[in-house]
């Protein structure tokens, strides 16, 4: 799943991808679940941040995709404040 959001002058790419479980040995070393992917990019200069992979806290996968997309959407929200702040 893919969403784009305007946000400050940026746009802001969030990407849910699908990660497959860690299998070694017939046990489960890493569980499968969903990770973002953060594009964000100045509308009028077309500079763009460089890209940002987010898991959930403790490097756990995201259990669904309403839950990442909006922790996607939280942290590009954060990395253009911060990047507007550096100015």
């Amino acid at each position: 799943m893919r969403r784009a959001y305007d946000y400050r002058g940026f746009e802001a790419t969030i990407e849910v991808e699908s990660v497959p479980a860690v299998i070694v040995a017939g046990s489960v070393v890493a569980a499968g679940g969903l990770v973002v992917k953060i594009a964000v990019r100045h509308r009028l200069s077309g500079r763009e941040l460089p890209p940002v992979r987010l898991s959930d806290e403790g490097q756990r996968t995201f259990a669904n995709e309403a839950e990442a997309l909006m922790a996607g959407f939280s942290a590009a929200q954060r990395l253009i404040d911060d990047e507007l702040a550096e100015r």
